[in-house]
């Protein structure tokens, strides 16, 4: 596969990079926020969103009106940016890659590292020794994030807004 003149190293930290922001995106226990207030800036009536937002969703049924857009709150209904009220929203962060945990650092660098080998190397051996290594990283990934969630039915603020939603 040409490179256009990259190296492989320029290569390679690409990928790193957009695995990063793919695992990122999912909402981890490390980089999310549950009842995260965006206040807004009472010169403009706007609310802007943090530089490092990947994602930021009202919590509260009344204001699903509301989306992420242009790095600031929309208002769907009124059709403005004008908010005048402070938000919660479940945000998630896009955090420096060294602030993550072990667990999830190690899933993201085997996984770029097989989606690099299967795009440069198209060595078969090498690719199949690299998807069992993502899938070992993955489990771990997973099993800590369980953990790291503390899952109980009774704490989850998506099923306490459907049983809201029906009262």
């Amino acid at each position: 596969m040409p490179t256009s003149g990259l190296s492989k190293a320029t290569l390679a930290r690409d990928e790193l990079w957009k695995i990063n922001r793919e695992v990122q995106s999912m909402g981890l226990q490390s980089n999310k926020e549950e009842d995260y207030t965006l206040t807004y800036d009472s010169g403009t009536g706007e609310i802007a969103l943090p530089a490092n937002t990947l994602s930021a969703d009202p919590i509260y049924f009344e204001d699903n009106r509301y989306v992420e857009r242009a790095g600031k709150i929309y208002d769907t209904e009124d059709h403005t940016f004008v908010i005048s009220k402070d938000l919660h929203v479940e945000i998630v962060f896009f955090l420096p890659f060294d602030e993550l945990p072990q667990v999830t650092r190690n899933y993201i660098m085997v996984r770029a590292a097989r989606k690099f080998v299967k795009k440069f190397s198209g060595e078969v051996k090498l690719e199949r020794f690299t998807s069992q290594d993502e899938l070992e990283a993955k489990v771990a990934f997973q099993r800590q994030e369980l953990n790291d969630a503390d899952l109980s039915i009774l704490d989850n603020i998506y099923i306490n807004r459907g049983v809201l939603r029906r009262a």
